[in-house]
């Protein structure tokens, strides 16, 4: 039987959290607990059955702590433009457990299941609708465009590729959902679906006549 602990269930999770924003998850072991808390490694195991196990504690203690970025998010004016400010925000604050949520494989999921493994949909979705006179439709697609746009920018953010000040992104995710929401509404044609291939001219777009019927 496992001596009693000498710490709480709590702490034990904070602890791992903490190792998983200097080393990663898989880092989470019984000598490093055990290291941490100054305890003998099977003590680690009192609150729980295997390291496993304390892995899926720090999981959902990290994404508890993202779901605090989110509601901040939407407690902002406009919400939506909150959230993803929120989303980029968490991946500079906690880049290693950004990592861990948003750029852990996943196998074969497609970009529109991707958005919904985000975890806050429907709060997300009425955010939108509270901006925007879009149907229900036009509110999920622009969802699933601003998820993996603003996807991008935080992985270049919480993987050290570039830094954004609050207002470089403000104005970037502003002028972006503007464009999100021309092609929502823009007519299809050829090319819109159409993927580069070699030889051949395409048609140039006329954007200043586009803009100009907008």
């Amino acid at each position: 039987m496992p001596p009693k602990p000498k710490y709480t269930k709590e702490q034990l999770i904070e602890t791992a959290v903490d190792i998983v924003r200097e080393d990663g998850i898989k880092a989470i072991t019984a000598q490093a607990l055990a290291a941490r808390l100054n305890v003998t490694p099977p003590s680690v195991f009192s609150h729980f059955d295997t390291v496993e196990d304390i892995r899926e504690a720090a999981i959902a203690r990290a994404r508890e702590i993202y779901d605090g970025y989110v509601h901040k998010g939407l407690s902002l004016n406009p919400p939506f433009k909150g959230f993803a400010m929120q989303f980029v925000q968490f991946a500079v604050d906690e880049p290693m457990l950004f990592q861990l949520l948003f750029m852990s494989k996943k196998g074969d999921t497609r970009f529109e299941e991707f958005s919904l493994l985000e975890g806050h949909t429907e709060f997300i979705l009425k955010a939108i609708r509270e901006t925007f006179p879009l149907t229900e439709d036009e509110c999920r697609e622009l969802f699933i465009y601003t998820c993996i746009f603003t996807h991008g920018i935080a992985s270049m953010i919480a993987t050290g590729s570039c830094t954004f000040s609050q207002e470089e992104l403000a104005e970037l995710l502003g002028k972006t959902c503007r464009g999100f929401l021309m092609a929502i509404h823009a007519p299809a044609d050829a090319r819109t679906d159409q993927i580069p291939q070699t030889g051949g001219l395409v048609d140039r777009v006329d954007a200043a006549k586009y803009l100009r019927r907008k």
